[in-house]
C-alpha cells in the first residue's frame, strides 16, 4: 500500500533539494572562476603595505591536467588494493594532522614572520591588561571601536600569563596544534558524511596535506585559526549527534562553536548553518530535541559573550562601548578601493575615519553608512553592469586567490632582510603560489563534480560543509572582503574534493576494465 509524506517530511525533502541546488551551482561557479582567473599580490614594497590585489587569466589546460594526475594517482592507490587493506583510517589521520602541525612547526622557524595591525594590536592590548592598562578601552582605542574582538585579546592575555608577556611563539604552537586539528576534524567529518567516496577519511586526509595555504597561517597571531578549529569541531560533533550520537556531543558542539564566534566572528555563519540544520532535522523527525539543542548552542553562545563582557567591565570600571555601528563595514563592502589600494569591498578605513570624523556617535555614524548603502544601490540601479563588474572583482579578489593571504600577513612591510627577500620574493614564493593555485582549482572543480554526481543522495548532514560555504559565501559579498577569510570555507570543500577524487578514480577504472569492442 502507498503510504503517503508526511508535510513536514515533504518540506525538509524540498529544502534540502534547493539547498543541494544552490551548492552545486556556487561550487561550479567557483571552479569556474578559478579556472579562468586568478587574484595575487606582489610580495615587494609598495604593495605590500598597500595589499594590492592584482588579477591574471589563466590558461585553462594547466589545471585540468593536476587535477587529472591527481585523480590517475587516487586510481592506482584504488587498483593497488592499498586502501582496501587499510584496518585502522585513523592512523593515517592521525600521521597526517601530525605532520601537518609538523608543517607549521617548520614554518615558524623559517617564515620570520611579524606582526602587524590588527594582531599588532591585539598583543599590545593583552600586554598592557597584565600591567594593569587598560586605556584601549578609552575613547578612541582599538577595543573602544572594536569590542568584537575581546575573546582573542582575552585568550592572547592567558597564553602571555602562562608563557610569558608578548610570547608570539606560544600563539604559534597553538596555531600549528589547530591546524593539525583542523585535518583530523575534516577527515573524520569525511568518514562520518561520505564514508565510501572518501575511503574513511583516508583520502580527505592525505588531500589536506596539500593545503599549505592553512599552514603558512600558524605565525599568525589573530583569531582566524583557532577560531576556525572550533567552528569545524562544533560541526562535527552536531553531525554525529544528529547521526544517532549521545547528547553530550551536542553540548560539546554548543561550547565549541560558542568559543568559536568568541574568538573569530565570523564563526556565526559556521552557527547560523548549525542553526539551519537542527531546524530542519526538527521538521523532518516532528521532534522538539533538535530545537532544545538550537535553545542551548544559542545560550552558550550568548552566555560566553555577555558573561566575558561584564567580566572585562568590572576589570576596567566602566561599561564597554558597543564600537562602530556594524552598518559602516556593510557601506565599506560596496565601495570601490582607491587607485592601487586593495580590492573592491575591501577595507580602506571607511569604517573607522566616519565613526571618528562624528565623534564616535553610532545613531550619526549609522545614518551616513544608510545614506552611503543608498547611494551605491541607486548608482547600481541606474548601471547595473557597474554592479557586476564590482562583485564580480569582489568574488575573484577573495575567492580566486589561492595563498589566502597566507605569504602576505607573513611579510615585513620594508626592510626584509636577505632570508625573508628570498624566502617571499624569490623562487620559494612562486613555488609556493604556484602549488596553491594548482591546488585550488582542483580542490574546488573536484568538489563540484561530488556534489553534481552524489546530490540526489546526499541528505541534509551530507550537505553541511556545503550550507557554510554557501553562507560564507553570501556574507563575503556583503561584508569587508579580504582573502584570508575565506579559509575556512576552502577547507570545507576538500572533503567534497577528496569523495569527487575517489569517485572520478572508480570511473577511470571501470573505462580501463570496459572490453573493447571486437
Amino acid at each position: 500500500m502507498k503510504t503517503t509524506m508526511h508535510w513536514s517530511g515533504r518540506l525538509e525533502r524540498l529544502a534540502v533539494t534547493a539547498l543541494g541546488w544552490m551548492v552545486t551551482a556556487l561550487l561550479w561557479a567557483l571552479a569556474l572562476l578559478n579556472l579562468l582567473r586568478t587574484a595575487f599580490f606582489q610580495l615587494e614594497d609598495p604593495y605590500i603595505a598597500w595589499e594590492t590585489v592584482f588579477y591574471k587569466a589563466d590558461p585553462v589546460w594547466p589545471a585540468l591536467q593536476f587535477t587529472g594526475a591527481l585523480v590517475l594517482v587516487v586510481a592506482l592507490w584504488q587498483r593497488s588494493g592499498i586502501g582496501a587493506r587499510i584496518s585502522a583510517p585513523w592512523r593515517w589521520i592521525v600521521a597526517a594532522a601530525a605532520l601537518a602541525a609538523l608543517g607549521g612547526v617548520v614554518w615558524m622557524q623559517v617564515s620570520g614572520q611579524v606582526q602587524r595591525h590588527d594582531s599588532e594590536m591585539l598583543i599590545q592590548a593583552a600586554q598592557h591588561w597584565m600591567e594593569g592598562d587598560f586605556s584601549d578601552f578609552a575613547e578612541g582605542g582599538y577595543l573602544f571601536c572594536f569590542p568584537y574582538q575581546l575573546g582573542y585579546a582575552l585568550f592572547l592575555e592567558g597564553l602571555f600569563r602562562l608563557f610569558g608577556a608578548g610570547n608570539v611563539e606560544a600563539v604559534r604552537v597553538v596555531n600549528s596544534l589547530c591546524i593539525g586539528a583542523c585535518v583530523w576534524l575534516l577527515s573524520v567529518l569525511a568518514d562520518k558524511l561520505m564514508p565510501k567516496d572518501s575511503k574513511n577519511g583516508t583520502l580527505t586526509a592525505c588531500l589536506l596535506l596539500g593545503a599549505w595555504c592553512a599552514v603558512l597561517f600558524t605565525g599568525f597571531a589573530y583569531g582566524n585559526v583557532p577560531g576556525m578549529t572550533l567552528a569545524m569541531a562544533a560541526l562535527y560533533l552536531q553531525v554525529t549527534w544528529q547521526q544517532g550520537g549521545h547528547w553530550g556531543r551536542m553540548l560539546a558542539s554548543g561550547v565549541c562553536i560558542a568559543f568559536g564566534v568568541w574568538l573569530k566572528s565570523f564563526s556565526l555563519i559556521f552557527l547560523i548553518a548549525q542553526v539551519i540544520l537542527l531546524v530542519l532535522q526538527a521538521v523532518r523527525g516532528r521532534s522538539w530535541k533538535p530545537l532544545a539543542a538550537v535553545l542551548a548552542v544559542l545560550l552558550l553562545w550568548q552566555g560566553l559573550d555577555k558573561g566575558s563582557t561584564a567580566w572585562m567591565e568590572r576589570r576596567i570600571g566602566h561599561e564597554m562601548n558597543e564600537g562602530a555601528p556594524m552598518i559602516l563595514t556593510l557601506a565599506m563592502g560596496m565601495q570601490n578601493p582607491w587607485v592601487g589600494w586593495r580590492a573592491e569591498g575591501w577595507n580602506n578605513g571607511y569604517n573607522l575615519d566616519i565613526y571618528s570624523q562624528v565623534g564616535y556617535d553610532a545613531e550619526e555614524a549609522s545614518a551616513l553608512a544608510r545614506e552611503a548603502i543608498g547611494w551605491r544601490l541607486e548608482e547600481y540601479r541606474q548601471d547595473p553592469a557597474t554592479c557586476l563588474r564590482f562583485y564580480y572583482k569582489k568574488a575573484c579578489s577573495q575567492w580566486a586567490e589561492p595563498t589566502y593571504q597566507s605569504l602576505w600577513i607573513n611579510c615585513r612591510i620594508g626592510g626584509m632582510n636577505e632570508q625573508e627577500s628570498r624566502l617571499y620574493q624569490g623562487k620559494p614564493a612562486r613555488f609556493l603560489e604556484s602549488g596553491m593555485e594548482l591546488y585550488q582549482s582542483a580542490v574546488w572543480l573536484s568538489a563540484a563534480v561530488y556534489v553534481t554526481a552524489r546530490r540526489k543522495k546526499l541528505d541534509t548532514t551530507a550537505l553541511a560543509p556545503g550550507l557554510v560555504i554557501l553562507g560564507g559565501f553570501l556574507f563575503q559579498m556583503l561584508w569587508e572582503g579580504k582573502s584570508q577569510y575565506i579559509l575556512p570555507y576552502f577547507l570545507l570543500a576538500v572533503p567534497y574534493a577528496s569523495a569527487g577524487l575517489g569517485l572520478m578514480a572508480g570511473w577511470v577504472q571501470k573505462l580501463l576494465k570496459k572490453p573493447r569492442d571486437p
